[in-house]
């Protein structure tokens, strides 16, 4: 039970946004490319979704709270992003989301709305973060293209400067590239 009343309190954070940010008054009708907030909406309503399709309501609550502390961080929040939000969690919290529905000015219950929908061509990634290792050890990471080939990846790889000072001199033994997610060197 401690663990389900920290997510359900958590679900009153919306709440505790500042007035500056969207919740529960002041929000944007017309707005200015909200990089962050724009990104993780498809992919938040994307996750959320299959997550409550498997039942993995926690999953589905950290998902929210990772699309919650992008707007913080932001500022601000598009109307539409936050009723979005506001729908999917009302199947968690229902009495909590009826009562922000209502401050967002609409007047029938959030019970009968539609569930937010995504595109799916917005929820790929067009780039990874890749992990560099030296002889099994972290020496910083990068970010390469999704599905980039081996040579390439490789060779950015020995085009970093800490990987660059770590190799100069020694001989390379081999060349390990895990495409997405990891290249490590062997060297002697």
């Amino acid at each position: 039970i401690p663990c389900i009343m920290k997510n359900v309190s958590y679900c009153t954070k919306p709440f505790s946004l500042p007035r500056d940010c969207c919740w529960p008054m002041k929000y944007l009708e017309a707005f200015p490319t909200i990089f962050t907030v724009m990104v993780r909406i498809p992919k938040t309503v994307k996750k959320v979704t299959e997550d409550f399709e498997k039942l993995a309501f926690n999953t589905a609550i950290s998902q929210m709270m990772i699309f919650v502390n992008a707007v913080y961080k932001e500022g601000k929040c598009p109307k539409a992003y936050a009723e979005g939000l506001i729908k999917m969690l009302s199947c968690i919290a229902p009495h909590i989301c009826e009562e922000m529905w209502s401050l967002l000015g609409h007047n029938d219950t959030i019970a009968y709305e539609s569930w937010p929908t995504y595109d799916e061509s917005k929820t790929a990634d067009d780039s990874v973060e890749v992990a560099l290792q030296i002889n099994g050890k972290l020496k910083g990471t990068i970010m390469l293209p999704v599905n980039c080939p081996k040579d390439d990846a490789i060779a950015a790889a020995k085009a970093d400067e800490r990987v660059a000072a770590a190799i100069e001199g020694k001989t390379i033994v081999k060349e390990i590239a895990v495409p997405n997610k990891i290249i490590n060197i062997v060297v002697r």
